[in-house]
């Protein structure tokens, strides 16, 4: 969510889990074949989904060093929007869902003018700590009620995985943010093919099949497709 003066927590909300449901019926999906089930709970919170694919082969696309990064970023007044959002998943991490400032330029904006490419907040940067506090369900609370903070932060690697679906199907557990971007990798089945190749437990889908979106948008294209490029991110 966007960094601003915050809005009050709401109380969590739990769906029933998804059978075979209408929209995958239409789109023609077997849901013999992928299983997928969700919970939902409110902006901020994680959210559980879990989908069944299978991997034929992974290809690691880019590197780089995970050296951590420091940004001092101040605002004007207390008022002012920090410039970035957030997709916090508790207990796992958080994340820059995007650096887009909302009406005129904010400290991220500033910061990252002042520095180069390599030391710049990005999207799907890690965020490690902010002055101090690594805890992921409190880091969003340091920004609220102060005018300078200090950004510990980590650009993650890239690679791309190709994937097709099979009868028998792989078990990977994902969680996301509602209003996030990407899904997280949680668990890999044991007997999973996918133990051979380049996926890891805390690896991020970022996009399928060229699609980069919402989580929902991200699910809908594994659920509906035979055949899957898939993006992560590692770091």
């Amino acid at each position: 969510s966007h960094l601003g003066s915050g809005n009050p927590q709401r109380a969590p909300r739990i769906a029933t889990p998804i059978g075979r449901s209408a929209a995958c019926a239409a789109a023609g999906v077997d849901v013999e074949r992928l299983m997928f089930r969700c919970c939902c709970l409110p902006r901020d919170e994680v959210v559980a989904e879990s989908c069944e694919i299978a991997n034929e082969h992974a290809v690691l696309k880019t590197a780089h060093a995970h050296h951590t990064l420091e940004a001092r970023l101040a605002r004007e007044a207390q008022t002012e929007p920090w410039g970035m959002s957030l997709e916090v998943l508790p207990g796992v991490g958080t994340f820059v869902l995007s650096t887009e400032a909302s009406g005129r330029e904010g400290p991220v904006q500033r910061y990252n003018a002042g520095v180069t490419e390599a030391e710049q907040i990005r999207q799907y940067d890690r965020i490690v700590s902010v002055s101090g506090e690594n805890d992921p369900s409190r880091m969003r609370r340091v920004f609220h009620g102060v005018s300078d903070v200090t950004v510990a932060f980590r650009h993650p690697d890239t690679f791309d995985v190709s994937v097709t679906n099979t009868s028998g199907g792989l078990g990977l557990s994902l969680i996301q943010a509602p209003d996030g971007c990407s899904l997280y990798v949680t668990d890999i089945g044991k007997d999973s093919p996918v133990c051979s190749t380049s996926i890891e437990v805390g690896d991020r889908i970022i996009a399928v099949n060229g699609l980069r979106g919402t989580p929902k948008e991200l699910l809908r294209e594994l659920q509906c497709k035979d055949t899957l490029q898939l993006t992560l991110l590692r770091g």
